[in-house]
């Protein structure tokens, strides 16, 4: 069923509910999901104290909870370490070391990544977090480079 087709459906059996649909890779070189540095809002929040809010991917191990720990870190106010490890003591969740990087260096610039109004300088700690993930993609194509081509029949 297409994410139309979902969101038609919601708003006729679910009365007040909306659909926000991100697409990520499961790579550790790519941005975390629901993209924590863009201006795209956060998953809207419930509509009432006792709603829900649906979060899922594929398997539930890397990009959702990554969203959860997120959103838990910003709405909360509570630090990376302490948040991954409520997390994980009620869900089995494994986020890729780039999105684990990702949150510790977005907690550290207290969710704000940017110096500017311009929205062109960012902080140093995340600076320093897009300096690995460029040394880290770097490394990845050279290793693609190294590989030998399989012989061709």
């Amino acid at each position: 069923m297409a994410s139309s087709e979902l969101s038609f459906l919601s708003s006729i059996l679910i009365p007040g509910t909306s659909e926000q649909v991100r697409h990520a890779s499961e790579s550790p070189v790519v941005e975390a999901p629901g993209n924590l540095t863009s201006s795209a809002p956060a998953p809207a929040p419930a509509p009432n104290p006792t709603a829900a809010v649906l979060i899922h991917c594929v398997t539930g191990k890397s990009r959702s909870p990554t969203i959860v720990i997120a959103l838990l870190m910003q709405k909360l106010r509570i630090p990376f370490t302490e948040i991954i490890k409520f997390v994980k003591s009620k869900q089995k969740v494994q986020p890729n070391r780039g999105f684990l990087r990702q949150l510790e260096a977005w907690d550290q610039v207290e969710y704000q990544i940017w110096e500017d109004e311009e929205k062109t300088v960012p902080k140093a700690a995340y600076k320093d977090f897009l300096e690995e993930q460029k040394a880290l993609l770097k490394e990845r194509e050279l290793k693609k480079t190294l590989q030998p081509e399989p012989a061709k029949l």
